[in-house]
This record gives structure tokens, sequence and C-alpha cells, in this order.
């Protein structure tokens, strides 16, 4: 199962929730100098160090209408090579669950057009 983890919040065009990190940027850039803050901003490091960022051309990219959009969704892969990243992702969702914010994690079977992929993640455009 692929996993996702969302909050509240405005949701997309495409109708789903922010994702995890959104919601942890503007947490700690909140509460900053705080404890908190710094362990979250502890969690973020740990990402930037080790998850890669989509490259490519439109790695978030989803075409309608002869638009581009920024539509497409990140989930953490079914993979032992995610396993670290997910333990880092439920770290982060326990420290914004201290900062009231509500972190959910959803699981799907089939998170859509897969629109990049590596090791840990895939992007996809929802269906």
């Amino acid at each position: 199962m692929y996993l996702r983890f969302v909050t509240p919040g405005t949701v997309t065009r495409a109708g789903l929730r922010p994702g995890l990190f959104r919601a942890a940027y503007d947490t700690r850039r909140a509460l900053w100098p705080s404890p908190l803050a710094q362990a979250i901003d502890h969690e973020l490091s740990w990402f930037g160090r080790h998850l890669p960022v989509p490259r490519g051309a439109h790695p978030f990219a989803v075409r309608a209408q002869r638009v581009w959009h920024k539509d497409g969704v990140c989930w953490f892969r079914p993979q032992d090579e995610a396993r670290e990243a997910i333990a880092h992702a439920h770290v982060l969702s326990a420290l914004l669950g201290e900062c009231g914010v509500t972190v959910e994690r959803i699981a799907a079977r089939h998170p859509g057009t897969i629109l990049y992929r590596d090791a840990m993640q895939v992007v996809a455009k929802p269906d």
C-alpha cells in the first residue's frame, strides 16, 4: 500500500487535502524559535538530506484542458527503502499533533497515474 499523510486545509484544484510537509513548514515558521519548532526543523532537515526531490521538466504537472497544473500528489512507496522515511513522517505527524495540527495517514493500492518514481516515493496524478 502507498501511504500519504494529509492535514486539514484548503483543498487543491484536484480536490485533495494538503500534505504533511506544507503543514510542517507553516507550523515551524509560526512557532519559531520554540523547542517544538526546532524538533520539526530537525525532522524536515532529515527529509531534506534523504528524500530525493523529484527532477525533470514537470514532475508534478498534470495536463487538463490544454493547461498544465501542479496536481501531482506524493505518496510513500510500499517498499523497505521507504521504511525509514515513513518512520520520520510518523514522528513529524506526532510533533504537528502536539501543535494542534491533525494529521491523517491514508493508504491506497493505486495512487493514480505515476508521473515520477524513486526508491522512496511516487508522484501520481489522482484518478
